[in-house]
Protein backbone atom coordinates (compact mmCIF):
# COMPACT_ATOMS: atom_id res chain seq x y z
CA UNK A 1 0.00 0.00 0.00
CA UNK A 2 2.89 2.55 0.81
CA UNK A 3 4.66 1.34 -2.40
CA UNK A 4 1.33 2.94 -4.10
CA UNK A 5 1.65 6.31 -3.10
CA UNK A 6 5.19 6.32 -3.83
CA UNK A 7 4.77 5.43 -6.73
CA UNK A 8 1.92 8.21 -7.53
CA UNK A 9 4.31 10.77 -5.84
CA UNK A 10 7.25 9.59 -7.96
CA UNK A 11 4.64 9.83 -11.19
CA UNK A 12 3.47 13.43 -10.05
CA UNK A 13 7.37 14.64 -9.71
CA UNK A 14 7.72 13.16 -13.17
CA UNK A 15 5.15 14.89 -14.45
CA UNK A 16 5.68 18.03 -13.27
CA UNK A 17 9.62 17.61 -14.72
CA UNK A 18 8.30 16.82 -17.81
CA UNK A 19 6.08 19.79 -17.80
CA UNK A 20 8.84 22.39 -16.91
CA UNK A 21 11.27 21.05 -19.52
CA UNK A 22 8.42 21.16 -22.11
CA UNK A 23 7.38 24.84 -20.99
CA UNK A 24 10.77 25.69 -21.19
CA UNK A 25 11.55 24.33 -24.97
CA UNK A 26 8.43 26.39 -26.13
CA UNK A 27 8.86 29.44 -24.17
CA UNK A 28 12.60 30.07 -25.33
CA UNK A 29 14.11 30.10 -21.97
CA UNK A 30 16.73 27.76 -19.80
CA UNK A 31 15.75 26.50 -17.05
CA UNK A 32 17.22 29.49 -15.19
CA UNK A 33 14.73 32.16 -16.50
CA UNK A 34 17.17 33.38 -19.01
CA UNK A 35 15.61 34.24 -22.34
CA UNK A 36 17.44 32.04 -25.25
CA UNK A 37 18.31 34.66 -28.56
CA UNK A 38 17.94 33.47 -32.02
CA UNK A 39 21.56 33.36 -33.10
CA UNK A 40 21.22 33.12 -36.81
CA UNK A 41 23.40 30.38 -38.72
CA UNK A 42 26.72 31.65 -40.45
CA UNK A 43 26.89 32.97 -44.15
CA UNK A 44 29.17 29.79 -44.75
CA UNK A 45 26.53 27.57 -43.59
CA UNK A 46 24.98 25.24 -46.28
CA UNK A 47 20.72 25.92 -46.80
CA UNK A 48 19.08 23.12 -46.36
CA UNK A 49 18.64 20.39 -48.53
CA UNK A 50 15.01 20.76 -50.57
CA UNK A 51 15.55 17.17 -51.96
CA UNK A 52 13.02 14.97 -52.52
CA UNK A 53 14.33 12.61 -49.08
CA UNK A 54 14.32 15.77 -46.96
CA UNK A 55 10.56 16.09 -48.10
CA UNK A 56 9.71 12.68 -46.66
CA UNK A 57 7.65 12.34 -43.76
CA UNK A 58 8.57 9.78 -41.23
CA UNK A 59 6.13 7.47 -40.26
CA UNK A 60 5.28 7.91 -36.55
CA UNK A 61 5.79 4.45 -34.60
CA UNK A 62 2.61 3.51 -33.22
CA UNK A 63 2.14 3.13 -29.93
CA UNK A 64 2.52 -0.19 -28.05
CA UNK A 65 -1.13 -1.78 -27.14
CA UNK A 66 -2.03 -1.64 -23.36
CA UNK A 67 -2.09 -4.87 -22.15
CA UNK A 68 -4.35 -5.48 -19.07
CA UNK A 69 -4.81 -8.52 -17.06
CA UNK A 70 -8.06 -10.01 -16.95
CA UNK A 71 -10.31 -8.63 -14.41
CA UNK A 72 -10.12 -11.26 -11.23
CA UNK A 73 -13.79 -12.99 -11.08
CA UNK A 74 -14.58 -14.67 -7.66
CA UNK A 75 -16.72 -17.48 -7.19
CA UNK A 76 -19.95 -17.17 -5.11
CA UNK A 77 -18.87 -18.02 -0.89
CA UNK A 78 -20.74 -21.37 -1.26
CA UNK A 79 -18.73 -22.24 -4.67
CA UNK A 80 -15.64 -21.13 -4.23
CA UNK A 81 -13.38 -24.51 -2.40
CA UNK A 82 -12.07 -25.44 -6.15
CA UNK A 83 -10.94 -21.64 -6.30
CA UNK A 84 -8.86 -22.19 -3.21
CA UNK A 85 -7.37 -25.06 -3.64
CA UNK A 86 -6.68 -24.32 -7.47
CA UNK A 87 -4.29 -21.32 -5.55
CA UNK A 88 -2.43 -23.26 -2.80
CA UNK A 89 0.74 -25.31 -3.77
CA UNK A 90 0.69 -28.98 -4.12
CA UNK A 91 2.79 -29.13 -0.87
CA UNK A 92 -0.11 -28.78 1.08
CA UNK A 93 -1.13 -32.03 2.09
CA UNK A 94 -4.81 -33.14 0.58
CA UNK A 95 -6.37 -33.84 4.34
CA UNK A 96 -6.06 -30.36 5.43
CA UNK A 97 -8.03 -28.77 2.12
CA UNK A 98 -10.17 -31.58 1.13
CA UNK A 99 -13.04 -30.49 3.44
CA UNK A 100 -15.77 -28.27 2.27
CA UNK A 101 -16.23 -24.94 2.53
CA UNK A 102 -12.68 -23.92 3.25
CA UNK A 103 -13.15 -19.92 3.69
CA UNK A 104 -15.58 -20.71 6.09
CA UNK A 105 -13.18 -22.48 8.31
CA UNK A 106 -10.64 -20.13 7.73
CA UNK A 107 -13.06 -17.27 8.99
CA UNK A 108 -13.77 -19.42 11.76
CA UNK A 109 -10.24 -19.68 12.59
CA UNK A 110 -9.24 -16.52 12.17
CA UNK A 111 -12.42 -15.33 14.52
CA UNK A 112 -11.43 -17.22 17.54
CA UNK A 113 -7.66 -16.91 16.91
CA UNK A 114 -8.00 -13.18 16.77
CA UNK A 115 -9.11 -13.68 20.34
CA UNK A 116 -6.84 -16.15 21.68
CA UNK A 117 -9.35 -19.16 21.90
CA UNK A 118 -8.62 -22.35 20.14
CA UNK A 119 -11.21 -24.03 17.86
CA UNK A 120 -10.83 -27.40 18.30
CA UNK A 121 -13.88 -28.46 16.45
CA UNK A 122 -12.10 -26.70 13.44
CA UNK A 123 -8.60 -28.38 14.24
CA UNK A 124 -9.29 -32.12 15.08
CA UNK A 125 -8.08 -33.40 12.19
CA UNK A 126 -4.80 -31.95 12.57
CA UNK A 127 -3.91 -33.19 15.79
CA UNK A 128 -0.91 -34.66 15.79
CA UNK A 129 0.66 -37.99 16.17
CA UNK A 130 2.03 -39.34 19.77
CA UNK A 131 1.70 -38.47 23.29
CA UNK A 132 2.59 -35.00 24.88
CA UNK A 133 5.64 -36.30 26.91
CA UNK A 134 6.65 -35.31 30.39
CA UNK A 135 10.08 -35.87 31.98
CA UNK A 136 9.60 -36.43 35.59
CA UNK A 137 12.04 -35.58 38.38
CA UNK A 138 12.29 -37.00 41.53
CA UNK A 139 12.63 -34.95 44.43
CA UNK A 140 13.21 -35.74 48.33
CA UNK A 141 9.51 -37.01 48.64
CA UNK A 142 7.00 -37.87 45.78
CA UNK A 143 5.60 -34.45 46.84
CA UNK A 144 8.97 -32.98 45.55
CA UNK A 145 8.70 -34.26 42.64
CA UNK A 146 9.17 -31.86 39.46
CA UNK A 147 7.70 -32.22 35.75
CA UNK A 148 8.96 -30.82 32.80
CA UNK A 149 8.62 -30.63 29.00
CA UNK A 150 10.43 -33.41 27.25
CA UNK A 151 11.28 -31.41 24.11
CA UNK A 152 10.91 -34.94 21.98
CA UNK A 153 6.85 -33.24 22.51
CA UNK A 154 7.72 -30.16 19.78
CA UNK A 155 8.96 -32.35 17.37
CA UNK A 156 5.58 -33.89 16.94
CA UNK A 157 4.81 -30.40 15.16
CA UNK A 158 8.11 -30.00 13.25
CA UNK A 159 5.69 -31.36 9.81
CA UNK A 160 2.96 -28.78 10.39
CA UNK A 161 5.54 -25.49 10.28
CA UNK A 162 7.38 -27.36 7.36
CA UNK A 163 3.99 -27.49 5.11
CA UNK A 164 3.39 -23.82 6.62
CA UNK A 165 6.84 -22.77 5.26
CA UNK A 166 6.19 -24.59 2.24
CA UNK A 167 3.70 -22.00 0.85
CA UNK A 168 5.59 -19.01 -0.20
CA UNK A 169 4.27 -15.84 2.03
CA UNK A 170 3.50 -13.80 -1.11
CA UNK A 171 1.21 -16.77 -2.53
CA UNK A 172 -0.51 -17.15 0.55
CA UNK A 173 -0.81 -12.83 0.77
CA UNK A 174 -2.24 -13.21 -2.97
CA UNK A 175 -4.76 -15.61 -2.17
CA UNK A 176 -5.82 -13.90 0.80
CA UNK A 177 -5.73 -10.56 -0.64
CA UNK A 178 -8.47 -11.79 -3.54
CA UNK A 179 -10.49 -13.79 -1.74
CA UNK A 180 -10.60 -10.86 0.86
CA UNK A 181 -14.80 -10.04 -0.81
CA UNK A 182 -15.57 -13.65 0.46
CA UNK A 183 -13.73 -13.63 3.77
CA UNK A 184 -15.28 -10.34 4.51
CA UNK A 185 -18.93 -12.09 3.62
CA UNK A 186 -18.16 -15.92 6.03
CA UNK A 187 -17.45 -12.96 8.59
CA UNK A 188 -20.44 -11.70 8.32
CA UNK A 189 -21.79 -14.99 8.36
CA UNK A 190 -20.75 -15.13 11.87
CA UNK A 191 -22.19 -12.07 13.12
CA UNK A 192 -18.56 -10.22 13.15
CA UNK A 193 -18.87 -6.66 12.36
CA UNK A 194 -15.29 -6.10 11.18
CA UNK A 195 -13.19 -5.67 8.42
CA UNK A 196 -11.76 -8.93 7.78
CA UNK A 197 -7.83 -7.79 7.24
CA UNK A 198 -8.04 -6.28 10.84
CA UNK A 199 -9.28 -9.83 11.88
CA UNK A 200 -6.54 -11.27 10.36
CA UNK A 201 -4.10 -8.84 12.07
CA UNK A 202 -5.53 -9.38 15.37
CA UNK A 203 -5.06 -13.32 14.83
CA UNK A 204 -1.01 -12.25 14.00
CA UNK A 205 -0.53 -10.31 16.69
CA UNK A 206 -1.34 -12.75 18.99
CA UNK A 207 0.70 -15.22 18.06
CA UNK A 208 3.88 -12.95 17.88
CA UNK A 209 3.19 -11.79 21.34
CA UNK A 210 4.05 -15.57 22.35
CA UNK A 211 7.28 -15.82 23.95
CA UNK A 212 10.40 -17.83 22.94
CA UNK A 213 10.90 -20.10 25.74
CA UNK A 214 14.50 -20.93 26.92
CA UNK A 215 16.15 -23.60 28.86
CA UNK A 216 13.04 -26.67 30.42
CA UNK A 217 9.40 -25.47 30.99
CA UNK A 218 8.10 -26.78 34.23
CA UNK A 219 4.63 -27.93 34.52
CA UNK A 220 2.20 -28.92 37.34
CA UNK A 221 -0.84 -31.44 37.27
CA UNK A 222 -3.45 -30.15 39.60
CA UNK A 223 -5.91 -32.63 38.28
CA UNK A 224 -6.00 -34.54 35.17
CA UNK A 225 -4.08 -32.34 32.78
CA UNK A 226 -0.92 -30.56 32.82
CA UNK A 227 -0.62 -27.12 33.00
CA UNK A 228 2.26 -24.52 33.18
CA UNK A 229 3.88 -23.75 36.89
CA UNK A 230 4.53 -20.21 35.65
CA UNK A 231 1.48 -18.38 36.49
CA UNK A 232 2.45 -15.78 34.00
CA UNK A 233 2.62 -18.10 31.08
CA UNK A 234 -0.47 -20.18 32.22
CA UNK A 235 -2.53 -17.18 32.36
CA UNK A 236 -1.84 -16.44 28.45
CA UNK A 237 -4.59 -17.49 25.67
CA UNK A 238 -5.82 -21.16 24.79
CA UNK A 239 -4.01 -20.45 21.69
CA UNK A 240 -0.89 -18.65 22.51
CA UNK A 241 -0.57 -21.71 24.90
CA UNK A 242 -0.54 -24.08 22.47
CA UNK A 243 1.34 -22.26 20.60
CA UNK A 244 4.03 -22.39 22.88
CA UNK A 245 3.49 -26.21 23.68
CA UNK A 246 5.28 -26.44 19.94
CA UNK A 247 8.52 -25.70 21.34
CA UNK A 248 10.82 -22.18 21.11
CA UNK A 249 12.23 -23.45 17.68
CA UNK A 250 9.15 -23.76 15.90
CA UNK A 251 7.73 -20.40 17.47
CA UNK A 252 10.52 -18.52 16.11
CA UNK A 253 9.85 -19.87 12.93
CA UNK A 254 6.15 -19.70 13.00
CA UNK A 255 6.53 -15.95 13.77
CA UNK A 256 8.88 -15.29 11.66
CA UNK A 257 6.55 -16.90 8.53
CA UNK A 258 3.91 -14.55 10.40
CA UNK A 259 5.92 -11.32 10.07
CA UNK A 260 6.80 -11.96 6.12
CA UNK A 261 3.00 -12.88 5.57
CA UNK A 262 1.66 -9.06 7.35
CA UNK A 263 4.65 -7.47 5.04
CA UNK A 264 3.32 -9.00 2.27
CA UNK A 265 -0.56 -8.10 3.33
CA UNK A 266 0.56 -4.41 4.14
CA UNK A 267 2.00 -4.02 0.59
CA UNK A 268 -1.33 -5.13 -1.31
Amino acid sequence: MRSSFLIAGLAVAAAVILGLTYYYRLSGQDESGQEKLAVPPPESAQPPDTGPAASQVMEETPPSPIIRAPELVLPPLNASDEFVRERLPATIPEVWIEKDDLLRRLATLVENAGRGELPRRQLAFLAPDGRFLVNEVPGATPADMRLFIDPASYRRYDRYVEVLESVPPETLASLLSDTAPLMQEAFQELGVDAQASDRMSAAIDEVLAVPVLEGDVELVQPKVFYAFADPALEAMSPLQKQVLRMGPQNVIRIQAYLTALRAELERR
